[in-house]
């Protein structure tokens, strides 16, 4: 096998060691994604970038002989071709991956807040008003013969932060309580926060 037939198999098989990770990777349970991603590149760069190197050879040594090139061209042209396709579709890959961990993130808060805001109607409903701002989610994960609620209307380990490990904030004004995670920004008071509006799953 000459070096141009060579460094069109490194190519090739850069793109088949790709399409058989796509079958391998749902395997790898409890590796990190991000991890994963590297190791295909560079199983790929280590193949694709040789393929390259090999045809820039093969064409100068068939240039000093005075033959054609057509082929190491080709073969040059294949092995460059080759990584921009992988990079490419690792790329598209690795956000496709992003987004669906960021859904993800956005559904729990979503199922947390909307959990709250229903323990925080329960409470009104019983108690005849929500809770002031100094007691805020206090008021749903204590009990007692003194208070309007026989027992807690969220489990005392409930953590009252996002998935992001923010703060979930509460707010009472005179007609009804805001209950807001900042959302994927993590500011308060912009377009991707997550409140008792628009928590519905």
């Amino acid at each position: 096998m000459n070096k141009t037939s060579v460094s069109i198999f490194l190519s090739v098989f850069c793109i088949i060691s790709y399409a058989a990770s796509l079958m391998l990777v749902p395997h790898l349970i409890g590796f990190v994604p991000n991890v994963i991603f590297i190791i295909k590149l560079i199983i790929c760069f280590s193949l694709a970038i040789p393929a390259i190197v090999i045809s820039i050879i093969s064409r100068k040594q068939l240039i000093k002989i005075g033959k054609s090139t057509r082929f190491a061209t080709t073969a040059f042209a294949i092995s460059l071709t080759s990584i921009f396709i992988v990079s490419g579709l690792i790329y598209s890959e690795f956000q496709n991956n992003h987004r669906i961990k960021n859904n993800a993130l956005i559904l729990s808060t979503k199922a947390l807040i909307q959990n709250i805001c229903v323990s925080f109607e329960v409470y009104k409903h019983n108690c005849g008003a929500y809770p002031q701002n100094d007691v805020g989610f206090q008021a749903l994960i204590s009990a007692s013969k003194a208070t309007c609620i026989s027992k807690p209307l969220l489990s005392a380990k409930t953590q009252f932060t996002d998935s992001w490990n923010n703060p979930i904030i509460y707010q009472f004004n005179s007609d009804f309580p805001i209950v807001n995670s900042a959302g994927t920004d993590l500011e308060h008071g912009t377009k991707d926060d997550i409140n008792c509006s628009n928590s519905n799953i």
